[in-house]
C-alpha cells in the first residue's frame, strides 16, 4: 500500500468517527464548557479556592450550626451579582430555612432571580434541576442549592407506613444516581450544583482496626467524594474560642467560620480555612471589614505600635491616589479601627476590591 492511499485511508476513518459523532446528540464533544468563578464573599477562603466555586457538583458537609447554609447562600448572592441571567433554586428538603438566614446573606428574592423549592422527593428535585438545565431557551445560569441531600427520599418509600422498612443504604443510592445524571450536564453547561450534607459517624468496636481509606465521613457515600469539584467540611464553632466580640464582651458580634477543604481543584485538599462570620447583617454574612483588617495587617499596610494602629506611609500614599484624602491614620486599637471601618463603607469596599483584585491576578 502507498503511502498516499494509506493517509486516505486514515483520513476515511476519522471522517467516520466524526460523522458518527455529529449524528449523535448525547455528548458535548463539539461545544465548549463553560466556565467562570463565583466568589465566597471572603478574601480567606478565594484566595484557597483560587477564586471561588466554579461549574460544577460541590458538597457542604459538615455538624449542625457549623454554617452551611450561610455559606452557600452567600455563594448564590454572589453568583446572581456576577450573572445577570443568573438563577437560583433553593430546594428546601428539610423545612427549615428562617427569613433571617436570607436577608443576611443579601440574597435576591425576586421572582426572576430565585425560587424556594418546598419538597423532598428525590424523584421530583432530581427531574426539576433536569428540566431546568435541558429546557433553557433563556441561557440562564443556574444554581442548585439542595439542603439537605440526607432529607431526600423515593416516592415509593414516602407513601409507606411508618411500620414498613425502606431502601438499606437508600441515601447513597439517591445520590450516586443524582450525580451521574446530573455531573456532567451541570458543568459543561456552566451551573451549579451545591449539595448539602450531614457527616457520618463511626462506632468503632475495635479503634485499632484498619480503616479503609476509600471510605468517606459524608453522608451519601462517596458518589459525591467522587463527583464533586469541591468538599467543603464545615468544623464545629460552638466554642467559646470561635466567638468574636466587639468592645462589649458580654454578648458576641460573630463567630469564626472553620472550614476543611477536604476535596479541591488547587492541590490544597486538608487546609483548614478561618473566616469571620458578623450577625444581624443584610448585605453578606461574612464580616467584610475583619476580613478587611486581617489583609491589611498581613500586606504590612498597617503597623502597631503598643495600643495604637496606624496605616504605613506606603498604605497613606495609596489610599490618597485613589481619592480618599481625609483618611484617619491612627487608631487606638483594633476595635476603633473597626469600627472606622464600618462607618466609612466606601473606604472598606475599596480595600476589599483592591485585594480581591490582587487574589485575582494570582489565580489567572
Amino acid at each position: 500500500m502507498s503511502p498516499k492511499k494509506k493517509e486516505e485511508s486514515m483520513g476515511g476513518s476519522i471522517d467516520a468517527l466524526y460523522k458518527h459523532l455529529k449524528s449523535d446528540n448525547d455528548h458535548y464533544s463539539f461545544s465548549e464548557a463553560v466556565d467562570y468563578k463565583v466568589s465566597s464573599g471572603s478574601l480567606n477562603l478565594d484566595l484557597q479556592m483560587g477564586g471561588g466555586l466554579n461549574p460544577g457538583i460541590s458538597v457542604f458537609s459538615g455538624v449542625a450550626g457549623g454554617g452551611k447554609t450561610s455559606c452557600a447562600l452567600t455563594f448564590a448572592a454572589n453568583f446572581q451579582k456576577h450573572h445577570k441571567d443568573a438563577f437560583v433554586v433553593y430546594v428546601k428538603a428539610e423545612g427549615r430555612m428562617s427569613d433571617r438566614i436570607i436577608k443576611s446573606t443579601g440574597v435576591d428574592t425576586s421572582k426572576g432571580k430565585w425560587l424556594l423549592y418546598s419538597g423532598n422527593i428525590f424523584e421530583n428535585v432530581g427531574g426539576l434541576i433536569k428540566n431546568c438545565i435541558d429546557q433553557n431557551p433563556d441561557k440562564l445560569k443556574y444554581m442548585f442549592i439542595i439542603d439537605s441531600m440526607d432529607a431526600l427520599i423515593p416516592k415509593d418509600d414516602s407513601e409507606k407506613g411508618l411500620d414498613q422498612a425502606v431502601k438499606v443504604a437508600g441515601g447513597a443510592l439517591l445520590t450516586s444516581t443524582l450525580c451521574k445524571r446530573l455531573a456532567l450536564r451541570t458543568a459543561h453547561n456552566g451551573h451549579i450544583a451545591l449539595c448539602i450534607c450531614q457527616v457520618r459517624s463511626k462506632v468503632s468496636i475495635n479503634p485499632y482496626a484498619k480503616e479503609d481509606p476509600k471510605l468517606s465521613n459524608n453522608s451519601g457515600g462517596n458518589a459525591l467524594q467522587h463527583y464533586a469539584n469541591w468538599i467543603l467540611e464545615f468544623q464545629p464553632n460552638h466554642f467559646k474560642s470561635s466567638k468574636l466580640y466587639g468592645k462589649d464582651k458580654d454578648s458576641a458580634l460573630g463567630h469564626t467560620c472553620k472550614v476543611k477543604i477536604c476535596k479541591s481543584m488547587t492541590e490544597n485538599s486538608g487546609t483548614i480555612v478561618e473566616y469571620p462570620i458578623k450577625y444581624k447583617s443584610e448585605d453578606g454574612s461574612v464580616w467584610m471589614e475583619r476580613e478587611v483588617y486581617n489583609q491589611l495587617g498581613a500586606w504590612e499596610m498597617i503597623k502597631k505600635s503598643g495600643p495604637w494602629i496606624s496605616f504605613t506611609e506606603e498604605a497613606l500614599e495609596k489610599i490618597k491616589s485613589a481619592g480618599y484624602n481625609d483618611v484617619e491614620e491612627k487608631f487606638q486599637g483594633e476595635d476603633n479601627l473597626l469600627r472606622y471601618l464600618e462607618s466609612n463603607r466606601e473606604l472598606t469596599l475599596y480595600f476589599f476590591k483592591d485585594f480581591k483584585k490582587t487574589l485575582e491576578n494570582l489565580f489567572k
